[in-house]
């Protein structure tokens, strides 16, 4: 496998979409740049990336790594992101040796018919704005979600005022489900991203629809319970924090 280097992503959805915004850096130090994660959908299309694979793509090792350099990454513990408290782009750029530009963002690259499916949809629902309310994939994490009943004050008032336009609620078929929403429970993680760039605007958590909202620099309000802004945040958003929250943030997710 002719490759210059194979660079290997631990951590969640919002880490690899956050890391989406170096793949053009990678390619034009490196080269021929494969990215392995545990989510290569965040990468589809990506012409930046010569390679996507999965960490359990069969014959990983033998077949694209066996003589190619491997760069395995963490941000999270980079003395920028620990104790200077960098953003998480700036942090990434520190481990695989580019140079930071603060206009970095995320790139997410769709097919025309990932486009077409939701242009239809919006067609027959209308406008819209997306919601999410809890992250990670059990129930509700208290540092970092946002408490049920608030969040269904928040869809009362909404609809109340903007009658013409929907709420899409993003969630896990065992989160929470709020009254008088859309829910999608269902959807893949590629069926969202569209939906992300053709929204009205968005109420979410600090999770992977905060950086997901960057690639399409769409602009709506993230609420920041037990993180911070200055790590995970993007400036054309209403980044809130919760000035309750007094706990010692860490990201290992």
């Amino acid at each position: 496998m002719n490759l210059d280097l194979a660079v290997i992503s631990d951590g969640g959805l919002g880490k690899q979409i956050a890391l989406s915004a170096i793949t053009k850096k990678l390619s034009e130090k490196y080269g021929k740049v494969a990215i392995i994660s545990g989510y290569p959908e965040v990468f589809f299309y990506n012409k930046y990336v010569y390679r996507n694979l999965h960490f359990q793509h069969p014959y990983l090792y033998d077949d694209y790594l066996k003589n190619v350099s491997v760069k395995r990454v963490e941000p999270y513990l980079t003395d920028e992101y620990r104790f200077q408290k960098k953003h998480l782009i700036e942090a990434y750029c520190k481990v695989l040796g580019i140079e930071y530009d603060p206009e970095m963002t995320p790139m997410i690259f769709l097919a025309q018919q990932e486009e077409d499916e939701v242009l239809r949809y919006k067609r027959e629902v209308g406008k819209y704005i997306l919601l999410q309310i809890s992250g990670g994939a059990g129930g509700q994490n208290s540092n970092r979600d946002w408490p049920v009943t608030e969040a269904q004050k928040f869809v009362d008032l909404f609809n109340k005022e903007f009658r013409d336009i929907k709420i899409i609620q993003i969630l896990l078929p065992h989160q929470p489900i709020l009254n008088n929403v859309i829910k999608m429970n269902h959807l893949s993680k590629r069926q969202i991203f569209p939906l992300m760039k053709y929204c009205e605007s968005f109420v979410v958590i600090d999770s992977f629809l905060n950086h997901l909202s960057a690639a399409f620099d769409k602009k709506g309000v993230v609420l920041f319970g037990g993180t911070s802004p200055k790590r995970f945040g993007y400036k054309q958003n209403i980044n809130l924090t919760n000035q309750d929250c007094v706990c010692e943030e860490r990201r290992f997710d």
